[in-house]
């Protein structure tokens, strides 16, 4: 997170005292995030490991992808991700170590294998489709 402040100095000298105000606002806010971080992966460790696994697929892929993707099941390791198409199935697969790796960093070694699985009803469009 970076704020902006106006400075009335000009030249390198209120680029230096920028740098140096964003820098020690960042270093100030990282206590803040990891106590944040630290409750949230302390909340989602109390609940049910098939619910905290669902829940956190946001939060590990991110919201572009959250916005088009479901995850629907978990159990024995495997999170079973809903994508809209083949495509996405495909782009998404070659990122499951790094879904695995975010899932390690919030819940431990839960989430062992992420598949993909074009949600039903795109799969029933594409196929009528044809």
């Amino acid at each position: 997170m970076w704020a902006a402040f106006s400075f009335p100095l000009v030249g390198s000298g209120a680029r230096i005292l920028g740098a140096k105000i964003r820098i020690s606002l960042e270093l100030a806010l990282e206590p803040v995030r990891t106590g944040l971080r630290n409750i949230m992966t302390e909340l989602l460790r109390a609940r049910p490991a098939e619910e905290a696994v669902i829940l956190v697929w946001p939060l590990v892929c991110g919201k572009e992808v959250a916005a088009r993707t479901q995850a629907v099941a978990f159990a024995d390791g495997v999170l079973t991700v809903e994508v809209p198409d083949q495509p996405w199935r495909g782009q998404l697969a070659g990122f499951s170590s790094r879904y695995i790796s975010g899932y390690e960093g919030l819940l431990g070694p839960l989430v062992k294998e992420v598949k993909f699985q074009i949600k039903q009803s795109a799969l029933s469009n594409q196929l009528s489709a044809k």
